[in-house]
């Protein structure tokens, strides 16, 4: 088996771990608590807490209750790929590349700090297409463009309508964009789910893990 081989086997196998939607509900809670960090930024707490240090064993504790068990586990003894910041920064550059250049077109003073907070709903959308990037590199599919592409336009909305209909909060239209997208992953995420957990039975016998060098 070449690398190839490796690599579409990994691919498939996490393609097949984001049937059971647990991914959308947990970042549906994400945006629903950045929502009401919003207005209330002692809430920051809670949401570096759950998104930190709960998030990862909740997706880990479900997924060897219900998932694996449902289609099975795959385990991959690969080389450890090589970190790079580039391919963040370039995604930096470009979400505030987009988004000064729609504050200018939508407000007129791209100087002012207070303009790039009404555009905060823009700046978000776009950096969903972080997650995008590396769902396609991990599952092979380039359908997961459609969320950065989805989650930009409602951004895009979503500050114009703040510009149109200002607000004495500036994060107001931010908040609006978390509580809707937040609202969306979740509902998304719990039918999904609930499909899953009814279409899927639990396997008889399967391989816990399947290794493969």
């Amino acid at each position: 088996m070449n690398d190839d081989d490796l690599v579409k086997l990994e691919q498939n196998a996490f393609r097949e771990s984001m049937k059971d939607g647990v991914m959308e509900t947990l970042a549906g809670f994400v945006f629903l608590i950045m929502a009401v960090m919003f207005q209330q930024p002692a809430f920051i707490g809670v949401f570096v807490v759950f998104n930190l240090l709960l998030l990862p064993r909740l997706v880990e504790v479900f997924r060897d209750k219900h998932t694996y068990p449902r289609i099975g586990y795959v385990k991959l003894k690969t080389k450890e790929s090589d970190f790079s910041i580039r391919p963040l920064l370039l995604l930096l550059v470009v979400v505030a590349t987009l988004t000064g250049l729609a504050t200018q077109l939508l407000v007129g003073d791209v100087f002012n700090l207070y303009n790039w907070l009404i555009l905060m709903p823009f700046t978000l959308g776009l950096i969903m297409f972080g997650p995008s990037i590396f769902l396609v590199e991990k599952t092979g599919s380039k359908t997961y463009y459609l969320f950065g592409t989805i989650t930009s336009i409602l951004g895009l909305v979503v500050s114009y309508l703040s510009t149109v209909y200002p607000t004495t909060d500036y994060l107001d239209g931010a908040m609006a964009f978390c509580m809707i997208l937040g609202v969306a992953l979740a509902i998304g995420g719990l039918l999904k789910l609930a499909y899953f957990l009814r279409t899927y039975p639990i396997l008889d016998t399967q391989e816990d893990v399947v290794s493969e060098q």
